[in-house]
């Protein structure tokens, strides 16, 4: 299934602009009181999760969605219930209406929860901004196109799989590093620590700094189509390409910062 295809049921109902006002508590309690009533369950696949995306921004897009309102929201929402897949997904879906009705660059300092920043579309012309100090949970940025993320440390598996024209910037970061099916992203790491999974990325330029762990203790798995490597630390480059060398694929190894 192609982005387009997936964000396509969103798109449908950016029709309706009439936008609810009301003070920041009593938003607060509307959108706490359907999220504990909209239940998600987190072993549903992409679709499920496109789908309760799509329920969300259904209900949201007619509120007006001030950056502080969604920093609030997570602040409270975090102490009545344990993280759950639905909470990154919903906090999704508040940071894209906030960002269709006009706000950008979204900042926040801790986030536990998976799928934060899943489904986030922005313009090519006008990128989705958003900045995290630090990040545990699994599917960080899933599917995004048209994005821009800044994060000091993300601990989790599966981060930004299947994302398209986005560019991550993250100083550490930890767990299965899976970008599957990513095309067309510029992705710099600061140290990398984990597994890393580059299955069928296209197009994209990687930076590594630096490894965190020795070769023997990392598993590598390459498939990557016409990618540029980029590290200055020559120990990296030849890690990787040590790793590559019976692989038939196109990239392209190269020392720089």
């Amino acid at each position: 299934m192609s982005i387009e295809d997936l964000f396509k049921k969103v798109e449908d109902v950016n029709d309706e602009k009439i936008i609810k006002k009301l003070n920041c508590e009593e938003l607060l309690q509307e959108f706490i009181k359907w999220y504990e009533k909209n239940y998600y369950f987190h072993s549903i696949g992409c679709d499920g999760k496109l789908e309760y995306f799509h329920s969300v921004f259904q209900f949201l897009k007619s509120y007006e969605m001030a950056p502080v309102l969604i920093s609030n929201f997570y602040q409270k929402i975090k102490k009545i219930k344990e993280r759950k897949e639905s909470l990154g997904l919903f906090l999704s879906a508040m940071i894209q209406t906030s960002y269709d009705q006009g706000w950008n660059n979204f900042t926040f300092d801790k986030i536990e929860a998976d799928c934060f920043g899943a489904f986030l579309k922005g313009l090519d012309k006008k990128r989705l901004i958003l900045n995290v100090g630090k990040i545990n949970g699994n599917l960080a940025f899933f599917y995004s196109d048209y994005c821009e993320f800044t994060a000091k440390e993300i601990c989790g598996m599966d981060t930004m799989t299947n994302s398209t024209r986005t560019k991550l910037k993250v100083e550490n970061l930890s767990g299965n590093f899976n970008f599957w099916g990513v095309e067309k992203c510029n992705i710099e790491i600061g140290v990398l620590e984990g597994r890393f999974n580059l299955g069928h990325a296209k197009k994209c330029n990687i930076f590594i700094y630096n490894l965190g762990y020795s070769q023997n203790n990392v598993q590598y798995f390459f498939i990557p189509q016409h990618c540029i490597f980029i590290s200055q630390n020559e120990n990296t480059l030849k890690i990787i390409e040590e790793q590559t060398k019976n692989k038939t694929n196109k990239y392209i190894l190269k020392k720089g910062c």
